[in-house]
């Protein structure tokens, strides 16, 4: 299989000779230019070199002249190549006003070289015959999310605190659906955020995580759910049942059942088909999806079911934190996650949980900037006695809420329905 020849990778000679003649010609371009380029962005041995040897000089405080540059390398042993270099870069541009721009151009062609290197080390890793499909998958997902960017990406604050007075009664986040939950938030779910919904093992966490993705749809925002529990067929019944208010077993003529149909295939939203239980092709699974069909959040159903590099469980957990975390970050988008709970609250008089009692926590408490905990004594009731009388109530407990104050919202659990319905409107105004 043939690799990219030297001769064929792309550099731009005149844009790079451009820089340095603008540099030494307008000094006072160099602040600018150095924010967009390095020593590493040229092609040109000599280009390179005098970038350098300016931008030494420059960073010494002095005003950056041809003498000073000349003698600055005077003493090399390729003093006369970049003597010549210099003066023909000089020559080869009237002023500096277009510095910046050349410098764009030498970075746009650095990135593309970057990218052809990445091609290579991706199809290495295709063909190589000791490395198993899935680690391919993983490792090529590893590489495509570490593609530079043509810009650096910093924030000016003056321009940051701007913004931010005249957005700030905006609403930035995915509302829950959940009045006091949404009060406690700030208005919903915000981009970059990792949420954890916590709960023992079948007190309704994929159906909280079913309620939030459809109300998602509602509002628009074109949520992703990956379910590693159920198959799409039943995430599709549970759908119809949340939204119309039936039980298992429904009639397909029932009204309400074609209605809730019609409002499933209005409303934007996507189900993964496929399903990967390894953290790094999940990501590298999510990250295109967000880049393809501008997803607004995610949800993930459930952490627990998720395989992770590491000698105990502890350190997978902990490694799969901190990448669902980094996914937030990089996909710029709330990502909302169901985890298991440990036994612990069963043995606690009042049964609440704790946010250590996340099974296998390693750094999820650290690395969520949101944990909610479901609670409901019905769950308990059930347990000790199947004809104990139940109340519906439930519980979502607000444990951990960076930057914002924490505390319960109350809820009903209605189950023939697979969906919490919000009691917060008259209890807590």
């Amino acid at each position: 299989m043939s690799r990219t020849k030297l001769t064929e990778v792309p550099h731009d000679a005149a844009a790079e000779g451009a820089v340095i003649g603008s540099i030494i010609v307008g000094p006072e371009e160099i602040p600018n230019v150095v924010e967009h380029i390095s020593r590493d962005d040229f092609v040109s041995e000599e280009a390179g070199d005098m970038f350098e040897i300016i931008r030494g000089i420059w960073k010494t405080g002095k005003l950056v002249d041809a003498v000073l540059v000349r003698s600055a390398f005077a003493g090399r042993r390729n003093a006369g190549e970049l003597f010549d270099y210099m003066c023909r870069a000089m020559d080869a541009v009237p002023s500096s006003a277009n510095a910046v721009h050349y410098a764009r151009c030498v970075r746009r062609k650095s990135v593309e070289r970057q990218l052809i290197r990445l091609v290579d080390q991706a199809r290495d890793q295709v063909v190589d015959p000791s490395i198993s499909t899935d680690e391919k998958l993983a490792a090529i997902g590893t590489l495509l999310n570490a593609c530079p960017g043509t810009e650096t990406g910093d924030v000016d604050l003056c321009d940051l605190i701007d913004d931010y007075f005249l957005r700030r009664d905006e609403s930035e986040g995915v509302p829950t659906g959940f009045a006091y939950l949404d009060r406690l938030t700030g208005g919903g779910y915000k981009r970059g955020q990792l949420i954890l919904v916590g709960g023992p093992t079948s007190i309704g966490k994929s159906s909280f995580v079913m309620d939030k993705f459809i109300h998602a749809m509602r509002l628009g925002v074109n949520p992703y759910l990956v379910s590693l529990e159920m198959f799409n067929t039943e995430i599709a019944e549970r759908m119809i049942r949340n939204i119309a208010r039936v039980s298992s077993g429904f009639d397909l003529k029932d009204p309400n059942v074609i209605e809730a149909g019609q409002f499933i295939g209005k409303w934007p939203g996507s189900l993964a088909e496929r399903r990967d239980s390894n953290i790094d092709q999940l990501c590298a699974q999510v990250l295109s999806k967000r880049q393809r069909d501008k997803v607004g959040i995610v949800f993930i159903d459930h952490l627990h079911l998720i395989n992770g590099p590491g000698q105990s469980r502890y350190e997978q957990v902990t490694y799969i934190s901190k990448a669902l975390k980094s996914l937030a970050m990089q996909a710029g988008i709330p990502v909302v996650v169901a985890a298991q709970l440990n036994r612990a609250p069963r043995q606690r008089t009042d049964h609440r949980p704790f946010m250590s009692d996340l099974r296998d926590s390693g750094s999820l408490e650290q690395d969520a900037d949101i944990i909610l905990l479901l609670f409901s004594e019905d769950y308990y009731r059930k347990q000790d006695n199947k004809d104990a009388e139940l109340d519906g109530c439930a519980e979502c407990i607000v444990a951990k809420n960076r930057n914002r104050p924490t505390g319960v919202v109350d809820l009903i659990w209605m189950p023939e329905f697979s969906t919490f319905a919000d009691r917060s409107d008259v209890d807590n105004v």
